[in-house]
This record gives C-alpha cells, structure tokens and sequence, in this order.
C-alpha cells in the first residue's frame, strides 16, 4: 500500500520482456501499474481487503478476479494489437515496430501520396501497456494518438470499441477529421481523472524515506576510487582522508599513505 491514509494499493502488471525482442527495453518499460482501491462502505476490516475492490472504474470482489478479468483481458489485447496487419510497417526484407523509424517511413510514405491516409499502430513508449497510434495524410507531419487496451477492448479519444479492426475502420472513415476536437476533449477528461485518481490515492508513504546510495566503481589505471569520492591522480595534492587512484597503480590510503605493492603472497605455514 503506497499511503497511509488512503485505502489504495497499487498493482503491476508485466506486459514486455527484456529478452524475447530485438529492442533494449528498460525493466521499468516492462510494467502497466494499476490503481486499486477498497470500496469505503464494502465490508471488510484493518487487515484484509474489502469485498469490493475497484480498478480503472470496474468493480471486483478480490485480487483474484481483476487478474482473471481485468489483467489477463488486457494481455490478450496487447497480443491482438501485436498481431494486426498494421502493427510496425512491414517488408520483405525486415518489419520496424519502433517509434521513430516508423514515423519517418510514414513521413516518407506521406510526401509520395498526398492524397493517402497513412497509419501504424505501435506499443506506447511512455505508458507500458498502451498502444499508440501514428498517422499522417498530405504529407503532414505526423500525429501520435493514444490507443487505450482495456480489458473488454480497445479505446480511442475515450472512443470505446470491442474489437480493433472496428475502431480501425471508424478512424479511418470518420475518426481521423474529427481528430482535432476529439483529442482536445479527450485530453482535458484525462487531466482531470489523474487528478482525480491522484487526490484518491493519498500522499506516498514512502515520500521523504531515506534512499539507498547509488554504489558505483571506477576503474582507474590498476585502482579503484572509493565511491562517491572525487578522483585525483597526483598523490602529492590528494587530501588527506581520500582515498585516491595513483596512475602508476595502488592505492592510497587515508592520510595519503600509499598501499605497499610487490609483496609476494605468505607462503602456507607447516
């Protein structure tokens, strides 16, 4: 639980792999997180859950069932959108699913038809979880759109619809000229949920906690730097309490007293 004072617990899911794509992908890339929270009035008590639970406006009985049918809906969604004819742009040669190579072939694609309507759909490179929808006409620059995967479907400018190809279409014959007043509304509905799920969630009870430093070795010549420690390679102008690299190798000790080097190891006592 995140907060102190608020019944709210937060949920991960892991919707990417470092290692089954060709792409680098950060762990933190990896995860949708989820905002559950426990119904106020549900019954329950100090030390287990309440009998309602409710994540992204669905309402459920416990942690099981949003797995079951809020999380595992969503993963099978992601595979749909992943297996769409235009997902990435593809040749005979190599298919490019990331964001910048397929915004310039798109640009491209755009100057030599002008009167064509060019897209691609993608997953979010920011929101873990979520599919992004590129497209330009008229050799315009190109638009990125947020396509929501949710569990009972697929969602464009808050726009809901059950199946991908469907909302494909709509954007296609209508979607993409009203694009400008359906995203303008959708994104002042978003602002305002994220401030709403933000206040809901209370403060962050590991706000202010003490972290652990970052420990990072230096490698230097034939020595090491303390970490955290400022390097010098001149032993006469070192401070005293440092420890400092010598470039010849060794290190100095605090006080500015040089480690002994050459000493043959002890020989094993009989």
């Amino acid at each position: 639980r995140p907060s102190k004072r608020h019944d709210a617990i937060v949920g991960m899911l892991k919707v990417r792999s470092t290692s089954s794509t060709n792409e680098i992908v950060k762990p933190s890339e990896c995860y949708r997180h989820f905002d559950i929270f426990e119904k106020k009035d549900a019954q329950g008590n100090g030390f287990e859950l309440c009998s309602e639970l409710i994540c992204e406006g669905e309402t459920y009985s416990d942690l099981d069932e949003i797995i079951a049918r809020h999380m595992d809906p969503i993963m099978d969604n992601l595979k749909i959108l992943q297996e769409h004819p235009r997902f990435g742009l593809h040749s005979t040669v190599a298919s490019v699913t990331n964001k910048a190579d397929v915004i310039s072939n798109l640009e491209k694609f755009s100057k030599d038809n002008y009167r064509m309507l060019m897209y691609s759909l993608i997953l979010h490179p920011n929101r873990p979880g979520q599919g992004m929808l590129l497209w330009t006409t008229g050799g315009m620059r190109v638009k990125e759109e947020l396509l929501e995967v949710r569990p009972r479907g697929f969602a464009l400018w808050g726009k809901q619809f059950e199946k991908l190809p469907q909302l494909v279409k709509w954007f296609k014959m209508t979607g993409w000229q009203e694009a400008f007043k359906r995203r303008k509304a959708f994104k002042e509905e978003w602002l305002q949920k994220e401030k709403a799920i933000k206040s809901q969630r209370g403060q962050d009870a590991m706000k202010g906690a003490k972290k652990k430093a970052d420990v990072t070795a230096q490698d230097m010549g034939s020595g090491l730097l303390t970490p955290g420690m400022e390097f010098n390679s001149n032993p006469r102008t070192a401070r005293p309490g440092w420890n400092v690299a010598d470039a010849t190798g060794g290190l100095l000790t605090p006080g500015g007293l040089q480690t002994p080097r050459g000493m043959a190891t002890p020989a094993r006592l009989r």
